[in-house]
């Protein structure tokens, strides 16, 4: 009797975090899409703010539902809106990185911090090689499709060097905002929403 107790609120648990999963995902595609209403102007923001919700899932659901959730967010956003520069940000790296964050933190601080960075400039290097074959098959070099991927064709590359610079302090603040939002949630949020909690 007591095992099939024990049985049926595993399922309920199960139950919860799928339904709980899905609706992170209708939210996160909203998310998404939103960038394109102003022109794409706001892709990089809505990623970010999409990422927070797999910082979330991370924290209170756990196991394999983050990963579930950035990759049909992903694919579904794509789907929808298949030149949606949110939808790639947060597939390539913003979707993921909070989990990968998350991985990190048993690693001491200064390996933590150059892997990061690694990580981050990895990623901006595949993306520029990806980007490089399928749209400008026209440059000689992966350092002249840099240059039209950062600053249209032609410029310079003091100008590319500058926005890469830019780029990595970008990331550093960004990494910087997902430790406080999880710290927060860690010692101030978590019991205010006790409502939310999956575990």
């Amino acid at each position: 009797m007591k095992k099939n107790r024990t049985n049926h609120m595993t399922s309920i648990q199960r139950t919860k975090r799928l339904t709980v999963s899905a609706l992170l995902c209708a939210l996160s595609v909203v998310l998404l899409c939103a960038g394109r209403l102003f022109d794409g102007s706001l892709d990089l923001t809505m990623a970010a703010l999409a990422s927070l919700i797999v910082v979330w899932a991370a924290e209170e659901i756990g196991g394999s539902y983050p990963w579930l959730i950035w990759l049909v967010s992903s694919l579904l956003a794509l789907l929808i809106l298949p030149l949606n520069t949110a939808a790639w940000e947060y597939l390539i790296f913003a979707g993921l990185y909070p989990m990968i964050r998350v991985l990190m933190e048993k690693i001491p601080l200064v390996l933590r911090i150059i892997l990061k960075q690694l990580l981050f400039n990895a990623v901006i290097a595949l993306g520029v090689l990806v980007l490089w074959q399928l749209l400008f098959p026209m440059a000689q070099s992966y350092p002249a499709a840099l240059g039209i991927f950062l600053g249209g064709e032609g410029a310079h590359w003091a100008y590319s060097l500058a926005v890469g610079i830019t780029a990595n302090l970008a990331f550093v603040l960004y990494d910087f905002v997902i430790g406080r939002f999880i710290a927060a949630y860690r010692v101030n949020l978590r019991q205010k929403l006790k409502f939310l909690q999956m575990k």
